[in-house]
């Protein structure tokens, strides 16, 4: 990606922020923080090519933090309630009663709405599935809390402007288990039909921290 489409310097950290990607078509969607918007670029030499087009999250009385708003990007399935919209949630923004700032760009949902906090946990990433319910990828990481990760599932028939969601813990882990800063998440169909996540970390060059890719097979 040669150009992120930020109105900012070129060479400032605003301009490079990247955060979250999701495949629609033969396009590709991009998430930055700081300067916050989503780029769409082509699928086909995407690595080589500039954003076709570069746009703002919907604007409402939130407020989204600069290292800490737009986070996560999802594609929904085309055939469900928000009827193939992009979503986006925040990782450490919250409204009022404490919960993630989230919004739907288009659609007969189209709108802002909240997803549930459950500290101490913040967003890192999300996907949808094929029966449009949906994953949040969260992480906690301080002296205070420990490194976790942890897995949600929503109902996407339950976004709608101004509601809050609640979700249901997938999975949980810590410091004890084989994982690390986990920033990253995708879910693929298995030859059997089975779905199986992809859940991947960021050393972020830090000697303590490993790039780790793991894989789960979601059971229902």
């Amino acid at each position: 990606m040669r150009d992120s489409g930020s109105h900012k310097s070129m060479d400032h950290k605003d301009n490079l922020d990247a955060e979250g990607m999701a495949i629609d078509g033969d396009h590709v969607l991009v998430s930055f923080e700081r300067d916050h918007r989503i780029a769409t670029y082509p699928l086909d030499g995407f690595a080589e090519s500039e954003p076709l087009k570069v746009e703002r999250p919907l604007k409402g009385a939130y407020t989204l933090r600069g290292n800490g708003g737009l986070e996560a990007i999802l594609k929904s399935p085309d055939d469900s309630t928000i009827k193939g919209a992009i979503v986006w949630v925040a990782e450490r923004s919250y409204n009022k009663d404490g919960n993630f700032i989230a919004g739907v760009q288009s659609g007969p949902q189209k709108g802002i709405f909240a997803i549930e906090r459950v500290a101490p946990y913040d967003v890192t990433d999300g996907v949808f599935l094929d029966d449009g319910t949906f994953l949040l990828l969260e992480r906690k990481f301080g002296l205070t809390d420990g490194i976790g990760m942890r897995i949600r599932r929503f109902k996407g028939e339950d976004i709608a402007p101004g509601k809050t969601v609640s979700g249901t813990v997938v999975m949980e882990a810590d410091f004890s288990h084989q994982i690390d800063n986990m920033e990253g998440l995708d879910a693929f169909k298995a030859e059997d039909g089975s779905t199986h996540l992809i859940v991947v970390s960021d050393d972020n060059h830090s000697l303590i921290e490993r790039n780790l890719m793991l894989e789960f097979k979601l059971v229902e």
